[in-house]
């Protein structure tokens, strides 16, 4: 079986379950926004303030296109799926493209612990602007999947788990 790559929005779980998955699978994992900060040598939130979305943007693009020649259980950034070019190259790729798709209550309690900060892109947004930036994203997401998991309510082991069987299932 060849290691997925996990695609959806912010607070979906994409690094939880791709640990979780990494494990249950004994490979490794690479968390995109992880492996840009590394590489950047800074946090995304002060690259994005000091260069801007377009300069995060290349940044990404190049890096998700080095990691996918590697063989690991990948997590994007949830706007990863949502620019041409980054969807190109996961549409091209032969590994299994899977989106965790989260309601937006879902949605909203994965994040409501986080400082919004973090994230570059909800810098001053309400409730009802996750909910359009959410809803604005959900054709990236389904163009771009091979595979979709419902990930409300469940834990990540389980979705890991269910993971693996639709990838099985669909070979």
């Amino acid at each position: 079986m060849q290691n997925p790559i996990l695609i959806g929005f912010m607070g979906a779980g994409k690094t939880t379950v791709g640990n979780a998955l990494a494990k249950v699978l004994d490979q490794p994992f690479c968390d995109l926004d992880d492996a840009i900060e590394e590489y950047l040598g800074q946090s995304i939130p002060s690259y994005f303030e000091e260069k801007g979305e377009a300069a995060f943007r290349q940044v990404e693009k190049e890096l998700l296109a080095k990691h996918l020649s590697t063989d690991n259980v990948l997590a994007t950034g949830g706007g990863t799926a949502c620019q041409k070019a980054n969807q190109a190259l996961l549409i091209a790729d032969q590994r299994p493209v899977v989106w965790l798709l989260a309601s937006d209550d879902t949605t909203l309690q994965n994040l409501s612990g986080e400082d919004w900060d973090k994230r570059p892109i909800l810098a001053d947004k309400t409730d009802e602007d996750l909910a359009k930036l959410k809803a604005s994203r959900k054709r990236f997401y389904q163009d771009t999947a091979d595979i979709i998991v419902q990930v409300d309510q469940k834990n990540p082991e389980t979705i890991a788990e269910e993971i693996i069987d639709k990838i099985q299932t669909a070979e």
